[in-house]
């Protein structure tokens, strides 16, 4: 069973602030989101749309950039819009299993680059987690590798973009340059 919810409703606070009730607060959401995986024992819950406003003052943008998405048993399966991957505390590049979630091509790129200069595991991620890793980034065609700087309103590491990130990125570049047609 998949589990499909929109956060339209946690949007409604700022499209109509003066109704404060026709929204929903991310906690609710997320209480209401819980409950109902837990009673239908989702094995995947996919939270639409994506939303990305370009201007980063904007109330929305501050709340969230990018959704992650979590299995039933409360391990990430990857981004909205791309697959995720994090240096964990021991220092390896690890990205979850591939059961609730499609494997992109630029990150099984990642994964062959990375392999040159640090350990690569795939395996699953719980949520809590993620409050020790020390970086966290989505590998994707439209940014190959952008790093994520927060989450839950904590900062991942040191709340920059980490050098594992920075690296992959570099690298991921030169291989698409290297190995593709110029138009």
């Amino acid at each position: 069973m998949v589990l499909c919810i929109g956060f339209n409703d946690v949007w409604r606070q700022f499209d109509l602030p003066t109704i404060p009730e026709s929204g929903v607060s991310p906690e609710e959401y997320r209480a209401n989101l819980n409950k109902m995986a837990d009673a239908t024992k989702a094995k995947m819950i996919w939270m639409t749309p994506y939303y990305l406003e370009p201007n980063k003052e904007d109330a929305m943008r501050k709340r969230m950039d990018v959704a992650l998405t979590f299995d039933a048993d409360g391990c990430l399966t990857e981004a909205a819009i791309a697959n995720v991957a994090v240096v964990d505390a021991k220092g390896a590049l690890v990205l979850p299993e591939f059961k609730n979630a499609l494997v992109g091509t630029v990150a099984t790129k990642a994964m062959e680059l990375a392999k040159a200069f640090m350990p690569v595991e795939i395996r699953p991620i719980p949520q809590a987690e993620l409050d020790s890793v020390r970086e966290m980034m989505i590998l994707g065609t439209a940014h190959e590798c952008i790093g994520v700087t927060h989450f839950e309103g904590r900062p991942i590491g040191d709340g920059k973009t980490g050098p594992v990130a920075h690296k992959l990125r570099k690298l991921i570049r030169e291989d698409l340059l290297a190995g593709g047609e110029a138009f």
